[in-house]
C-alpha cells in the first residue's frame, strides 16, 4: 500500500473487534463456568456433612449397620439394671490368613468355646474377605489375641448390653442377641415400641445424643430379698422351682417378679433350658383352693351366698359323673366365711352349683381369668380352659380344678378382689400413679370387694384357717392358700403339688397383692439344723400342704419386705 493511500473499511468490517479481546471473553467464560461448578461442589459436599450420620463407617471388609444402641433399664429407684457398653468383636479376612491350623490353634486356646471344625471351615474360605469369630469379648481377652500378632485377624468396637445386676429380674429383662436386638421380655418390648432403639455400625454410643433410661416399677431391693427367700425355700423343700410376684392392687405395677431357678441375660442361652422356665408367665397352672376366692366373690356378686349363709359340706358329692370327697373332720354344714376359712371342696362346689356354670364362665371372664393377658415382659401364657363346661367342671374349677392359668394373671385378677373391685393393667414399667389408675375398668362392686378383703383376712386369723402360719403381729394379713395336685395321665399325681398362697396387706395407704408357689415340694424337706431354732419352721412340721409350706413362707416374705415397701 502506498503512503497515503486511504483506507477503505467495509460495512462488514464496522462491527469487528480485536482478536485478543474475544479471547479474553471466552476465557473469563470458561473460568466462571468452573468457579460455579466448584461452588455447587462445595455446596453439596457441605449439604452432605451437615445430614451425615456421625456413627457413619466405611469398610472394605465390614458390613454397615450391624448393630443397635439401647436406652439404659434402671429399677424404680434409679439403680442401673442394664446398660450398653463398648466392646471388642474379632472378625478375620480369610483371604489374608496365612497359616490356617496356626490361627485356629492360637485362637481356641484363648477361646476354648468355640467350634474348631466350624472355625477351621470358615478360615479356610479364601473367597471370602469377613467373617466374625467372636463378638463381645473382654478387653483382657482381647488383648491376649492381639499379643498373637497373627495375620488376617481384627477387631471393631461394637455395643455390647451388660446386665451388671446379674441373674436379678432376669427372667423379666430378657435379652438382646449379638446385635444387640431384644430377644425376650422387656428387652423385646422396647424394639417393639421403638423406644429409643437406634441402629449404628460400631460402638458409637458417646456420639449418640442423651436419652432417658427406661424405668421400671421393680424395685430391686425388693426383688433381691423375694428372691434370695425363695431360692431358700426351694432348697429347703426340696422343690422343683419357685415363684413369687407382688404388685401394687390399686395400679398394677408390679413391684417384684421371681422365678427361680432364675436366669441370667449376660448369658441368655440359660433361658432356653426348660428346667429355668419363667414360671410367673411362661406357664399356666391348676392353683388349687386359691380359686374359692373367686368362688365366693361370684357368689357374693350374684346374691348366692353372704358371709353368713349356710351350705351343705356333706360328702361325697356326685356331679356329672365325678365325685368330690370332702374332709369328713368338716361339719355337715358350714357358713359360706367358714366354708372359705377351712377350705371346703365341698361347700366351694355346692356354692358354684347354687349360681351356675353361665354365672361361673361369665364371672371369671370379667375378672380377667379366661382372656389371653400380656406385659410388657412378653405374652403371658394363655389360660387352659375346659373342652365343656358343665355341672362336673363348675364344681370342680370352684376349688381350683380344671382351669389352668398362669400365676401372674392370677394375682392380677385377685387385684380386683380388694381394690374396690377394679380391674388393673399390669405393668413392668414405671409410669405416674395418676395413669395407670386412669386405665382401670370396674368388674365388681366395692361392696364386694370389702367383703372379700374382710374373708381374705378371716382365712389368715380364724382359728382353725388354713392360712394360720402367714400371720404377723403388727400387720394385718389376709390370703388364700391352695394345694394343688398336678394332672397326668388319667388323673391326678397325688405326690406332685403346687403349693401357693395368695396374700393381701396394706402399707403406707397401699395395698399390695403377693402370690408365690412352691413347684411340687417334697416332705420333710425342713432340714433339721434350722428347726431347732427357728419357731416358724419348727411349727410347719412335714408335709407339703400350702398351710405347712407356701403360708409361712409368705409371712416370712413379708415381714422383710414391709420397711423397704415404706421407705
Amino acid at each position: 500500500m502506498r503512503a497515503g493511500t486511504p483506507i477503505r473499511v467495509t460495512a462488514g468490517d464496522a462491527g469487528a473487534e480485536p482478536a485478543s479481546i474475544a479471547v479474553e471473553r471466552r476465557t473469563v467464560g470458561l473460568r466462571l463456568a468452573f468457579a460455579l461448578c466448584f461452588l455447587v461442589l462445595i455446596g453439596q459436599l457441605t449439604r452432605l456433612a451437615w445430614i451425615a450420620s456421625p456413627d457413619t463407617n466405611v469398610s472394605r471388609l465390614a458390613p454397615l449397620s450391624s448393630s443397635y444402641a439401647r436406652p439404659a433399664i434402671t429399677d424404680a429407684r434409679g439403680r442401673l439394671l442394664a446398660i450398653d457398653v463398648q466392646a471388642h468383636s474379632l472378625f478375620a479376612d480369610p483371604s489374608q490368613v496365612l497359616n490356617v491350623d496356626r490361627v485356629v490353634e492360637q485362637v481356641r486356646a484363648i477361646l476354648p468355646t468355640l467350634d474348631e471344625a466350624q472355625l477351621r471351615r470358615r478360615m479356610s474360605n479364601k473367597s471370602r474377605r469377613f467373617v466374625w469369630i467372636k463378638r463381645g469379648l473382654t478387653p483382657a481377652t482381647a488383648q491376649a489375641i492381639h499379643n498373637l500378632g497373627l495375620p488376617g485377624l481384627g477387631f471393631r468396637d461394637e455395643l455390647k448390653r451388660m446386665y451388671p445386676a446379674g441373674v436379678l429380674a432376669g427372667h423379666v429383662l430378657g435379652g438382646v442377641d449379638a446385635d444387640n436386638r431384644g430377644l425376650a421380655g422387656l428387652e423385646r418390648t422396647i424394639d417393639a415400641q421403638g423406644l429409643a432403639v437406634r441402629a449404628v455400625s460400631g460402638a458409637v454410643a458417646q456420639a449418640l445424643p442423651k436419652r432417658p433410661p427406661v424405668r421400671l416399677s421393680i424395685d430391686a431391693g425388693i426383688q433381691h430379698a423375694m428372691a434370695h427367700m425363695l431360692s431358700e425355700a426351694r432348697r429347703r423343700w426340696r422343690a422343683k422351682a419357685s415363684s413369687g410376684v407382688l404388685l401394687d392392687a390399686d395400679t398394677g405395677a408390679i413391684v417384684a417378679a421371681v422365678s427361680v431357678p432364675r436366669v441370667n441375660p449376660n448369658r441368655p442361652v440359660e433361658a432356653l433350658r426348660p428346667a429355668n422356665a419363667d414360671r410367673l408367665q411362661g406357664g399356666s397352672y391348676e392353683l388349687g383352693s386359691i380359686m374359692k376366692a373367686f368362688t365366693l366373690a361370684m357368689a357374693l356378686d350374684a346374691g348366692r351366698a353372704t358371709p353368713e349363709r349356710r351350705f351343705s359340706t356333706r360328702g361325697p358329692l356326685r356331679v356329672g359323673g365325678r365325685t368330690v370327697r370332702g374332709d369328713p373332720r368338716q361339719a355337715a354344714w358350714m357358713s359360706a366365711r367358714r366354708i372359705f376359712t377351712r377350705s371346703s371342696n365341698i361347700g366351694s362346689a355346692r356354692m358354684a352349683l347354687a349360681t351356675g356354670a353361665h354365672a361361673q364362665r361369665r364371672f371369671l371372664r370379667r375378672v380377667g381369668l379366661l382372656t389371653p393377658m400380656a406385659s410388657e415382659a412378653g405374652p403371658i401364657a394363655a389360660p387352659q380352659l375346659p373342652a365343656t363346661w358343665g355341672e362336673a367342671e363348675t364344681a370342680t374349677i370352684a376349688f381350683g380344678h380344671g382351669l389352668a392359668v398362669a400365676p401372674l394373671q392370677v394375682a392380677v385378677a385377685a387385684a380386683s378382689l380388694v381394690n374396690g373391685g377394679y380391674q388393673v393393667v399390669p405393668s413392668f414399667i414405671a409410669q405416674p400413679r395418676a395413669d395407670a389408675m386412669a386405665l382401670r375398668r370396674r368388674v365388681l362392686p366395692a361392696g364386694v370387694s370389702a367383703t372379700m378383703r374382710r374373708m381374705l383376712r378371716a382365712a389368715v386369723s380364724d382359728p382353725g384357717a388354713t392360712g394360720q402360719g402367714a400371720a404377723l403381729i403388727g400387720l394385718q394379713v389376709g390370703g388364700k392358700t391352695g394345694t394343688a395336685e398336678q394332672p397326668v395321665a388319667g388323673g391326678y399325681a397325688r405326690d406332685r403339688v403346687i403349693s401357693s398362697f395368695l396374700a393381701t396387706f396394706a402399707l403406707a395407704e397401699r395395698r399390695y397383692v403377693l402370690l408365690i408357689s412352691l413347684f411340687e415340694p417334697r416332705d420333710g424337706g425342713v432340714d433339721s439344723a434350722r428347726a431347732g431354732h427357728d419357731a416358724r419352721v419348727e411349727a410347719i412340721g412335714h408335709g407339703v400342704g400350702a398351710d405347712r409350706t407356701a403360708a409361712p413362707l409368705a409371712a416370712e416374705i413379708i415381714a422383710r419386705i414391709a420397711p423397704l415397701l415404706q421407705r
